[in-house]
Order: structure tokens, then sequence, then C-alpha cells
């Protein structure tokens, strides 16, 4: 929905939303995001570690009963991974990488070859 919490916090009803909600996956938060969102989840200190200058793939994710910790090593150098981020150095990556494939192809038909 959302990376900056607060956001939803200021709102009445988001604050419903997020409170009746039996999914939700928190990553690195805030200092003081992530003290309102261990009030309302109950999350013990030990566990805001997880959200707490998390790395890449690391936090917490809440099913309605139970808090689950987790950290995710996703492989970058994969296809998946470059459809996928939206780390603004990778995003300007995977652009420039369409627009040299755009070239090549606009450049192979110019000299009548086929892709």
């Amino acid at each position: 929905m959302t990376q900056q919490v607060e956001d939803c916090l200021q709102s009445k009803e988001m604050r419903t939303a997020i409170n009746t909600s039996n999914f939700v996956m928190m990553l690195n938060q805030d200092p003081l995001d992530k003290v309102e969102l261990g009030n309302m989840f109950h999350i013990s200190e030990e566990e805001l570690t997880y959200v707490t200058n998390a790395d890449p793939g690391q936090g917490l994710l809440y099913n309605g009963k139970a808090l689950i910790p987790f950290q995710d090593s996703f492989p970058q150098d994969t296809k998946l991974y470059m459809a996928m981020t939206t780390k603004p150095e990778d995003v300007a990556k995977r652009e420039a990488m369409k627009a040299a494939k755009a070239r090549e192809l606009a450049e192979a038909q110019g000299n009548g070859e086929t892709a």
C-alpha cells in the first residue's frame, strides 16, 4: 500500500484498516512509525529489531495472530529481480538496458536484419 506508515496512521479510516488487517508486511521503519506499529500490534522491542535499520528483504509479517520475522536474500543477478526492483539505481539500469535493446532492434531493422 505505502512505504510511509505515517501517511496511513494520520487517517482514522486507514488506521482502522491496518488494525483489522489479517496480513501486514513490515520492512525497515522510521523510528516513530516503528513505535506506533509496536503499540498497534503488540510487538516487543526484540521483535522490532527486524524493522530497525533492516537490510532489504528483512522484516516482520503479521498474519492476524502471530508475528513472523523473515529475512530473504533475493539474488540480484536475475531477470525477475530486474523486473521487480524499485531501487532507483537498479530501475535506471533496467531502463538503460531497455533503451540499448530498443536501439539495437532499430539498427537491426534499419539494416534489413530480422530480430
